[in-house]
């Protein structure tokens, strides 16, 4: 289960790395947003889809 749950995390955060984003202010972000965000479009909080003004 720990291997998994790293597997994701390092997906995540290359994701970010990859879409010229910083790791940290990204997922940081993405975890207050998610609260309210609905499920149904819980794609557009993906590094790729997301619009922020905090690029690395």
């Amino acid at each position: 289960m720990a291997g998994e749950n790293l597997a994701v995390l390092q997906t995540l955060i290359g994701t970010c790395i990859i879409n010229e984003r910083n790791p940290l202010t990204c997922l940081t972000d993405v975890l207050i947003q998610i609260q309210d965000h609905p499920m149904s479009q819980i794609d557009e909080l993906l590094p790729q889809h997301w619009p922020y003004l905090g690029t690395s």
